[in-house]
């Protein structure tokens, strides 16, 4: 009949076809429509395994199916992860970049507006009383000189190199591995050295004057 293919297989045909094909959905299926029609001992044993391998097969496609969307989730987290990495370490580079210019523009604008007489020299000393700090600084000359571990009798020339060193530490290159709040952070600093740079460049200018 039509709507039993296996109706002319032995069981020993159906044992048969289970034990070569046990993992079979479509073989599964097809013995376990001619067992129910067999009431014979080794027919209902061949039955309760056949529907025990059709159960195993339903829980693993169940279970394939749940881990899929949660590895596409894993893999969209890791997408969006390397994301915010990216963009936090343009962020960063974009921070020192602003950072240099605005030291670089200082120094341009105090080497246009001063005069060769009031301009410090590399090696000149750092003036033995500190006068007070320019009104376009919001920085003592105490401060300044705290920042910078500045001593009266330090050359231009030290000044500069501890300047450079502090700064240093708040470049990209150094602080990949940071978190952004460890990152914001030595900028601010970074930020501080300059101005007591500036503080102290135009303390020396107003003390030279």
């Amino acid at each position: 009949m039509a709507d039993r293919p296996l109706m002319q297989r032995t069981i020993v045909d159906l044992e048969a076809m289970f034990s070569s094909s046990p993992t079979d959905e479509n073989v599964l299926v097809q013995l376990a429509a001619e067992l129910k029609h067999r009431n014979v001992p080794r027919a209902l044993a061949l039955d309760q395994k056949v529907q025990k391998a059709l159960n195993t097969a339903n829980n693993s496609g169940s279970q394939q199916a749940a881990e899929e969307p949660s590895e596409s989730v894993s893999r969209l987290k890791a997408i969006l992860a390397k994301a915010r990495a990216k963009q936090a370490e343009d962020q960063q580079g974009e921070l020192w970049s602003e950072a240099q210019s605005a030291t670089a523009s200082s120094v341009a604008n105090d080497a246009t507006t001063a005069s060769p007489t009031r301009t410090p020299k590399p090696d000149a000393l750092l003036p033995q009383h500190q006068p007070p700090a320019s009104s376009e600084h919001s920085m003592s000359v105490e401060d300044a000189c705290r920042i910078l571990r500045a001593k009266p009798g330090a050359t231009w020339g030290d000044l500069e190199m501890t300047r450079r060193q502090m700064v240093q530490t708040s470049s990209p290159a150094n602080t990949t591995l940071l978190s952004s709040t460890e990152r914001s952070k030595l900028l601010s600093d970074a930020r501080r050295v300059n101005l007591a740079y500036a503080t102290l460049c135009d303390a020396s200018r107003t003390f030279i004057g």
